[in-house]
């Protein structure tokens, strides 16, 4: 007899776009559906959410990268929210939320260009690192779990030449 796959639910921002590519074909005895809206914020996630329901036993949510403008205090909120509209309308799920990954600079533009927006990159990468550590507490406090790539090994080239999405190599 055939056990039943459970179903995985990957959601978030265009950053999990090709995610898919990588994933092996039996990830663990899951069936997994992905979906990806580009530019995404968090609170545009939460109404994209409306379809989730009891089939899903876990959901993987990348999103706040384009929340980069909000205080740490309002993304923190912003992600409780999620949360709270994901246990609601799920309250089974298993959630994985994953870290926001840093920004590089964006070789698409020019050299004065990059330079002058060195302060700016800076400035979001430490709220980055900001909310990746408020979040993480947050998860441990919830039963959530947190994946943090970027802290340790995470390079300027895992990017793409945007300096804001992953390369595809």
């Amino acid at each position: 007899m055939q056990q039943k796959k459970m179903k995985l639910l990957i959601i978030g921002d265009s950053m999990v776009k090709y995610l898919d590519e990588y994933l092996p074909a039996n990830l663990l005895n899951y069936e997994v559906d992905l979906y990806s809206f580009p530019g995404a914020t968090i609170e545009r996630l939460r109404r994209k959410i409306s379809f989730l329901d009891n089939r899903y036993h876990l959901i993987l949510v990348h999103v706040g990268t384009n929340n980069s403008d909000d205080s740490v205090k309002v993304i923190l909120e912003k992600y409780d929210c999620l949360f709270k509209d994901i246990k609601r309308l799920n309250p089974n799920i298993n959630v994985i939320i994953s870290d926001i990954l840093p920004r590089g600079q964006d070789f698409f533009t020019t050299l004065n260009q990059r330079v002058a927006a060195l302060n700016r990159l800076q400035v979001i990468n430490e709220k980055i690192v900001e909310v990746n550590s408020q979040l993480e507490k947050y998860c441990q406090n919830r039963e959530a779990f947190f994946i943090c790539r970027s802290s340790h090994y995470f390079g300027a080239s895992l990017l793409a030449m945007d300096g804001l999405h992953l390369n595809r190599l």
